[in-house]
């Protein structure tokens, strides 16, 4: 078991999942203050409503891990029939890099918006 924090184990999470702390907040129907103020500089301890919203909204993510650090970010998928084929892992991982594309454009119109919106020196 690593000796990591629940706090740095939730940045590790949204990371993991390409989002940032908005859209991780977002999808769980929460503020992004609440998520902030875990991973930012007040590293507060998520309550439990937190842990089941996490649970709910993302049920690939292996609880036991997120708590206390035992096992991998992610639940093992089940040999069954309804594993996803090939195909499938495809158009995931496509659309995993379509949202990493999103988050740098946006990142980077972002920049450009704050970039222009700085004062101008007289020189």
């Amino acid at each position: 078991m690593e000796d990591t924090t629940i706090n740095s184990r939730l940045v590790q999470l949204i990371d993991s999942l390409n989002l940032n702390n908005n859209s991780f907040a977002i999808a769980m129907n929460t503020h992004g203050s609440v998520i902030g103020n875990i991973t930012g500089g007040r590293k507060g301890k998520p309550s439990f409503d937190l842990l089941e919203k996490i649970a709910k909204a993302f049920p690939a993510v292996n609880m036991d891990w997120l708590v206390r650090g035992v096992g991998e970010i992610f639940k093992l998928p089940e040999a069954s029939n309804d594993a996803l084929d090939p195909e499938c892992w495809e158009i995931l991982e496509s659309e995993r890099q379509r949202a990493r594309q999103l988050q740098n454009d946006y990142d980077s119109l972002m920049q450009r918006y704050l970039a222009l919106k700085q004062p101008k020196s007289n020189a």
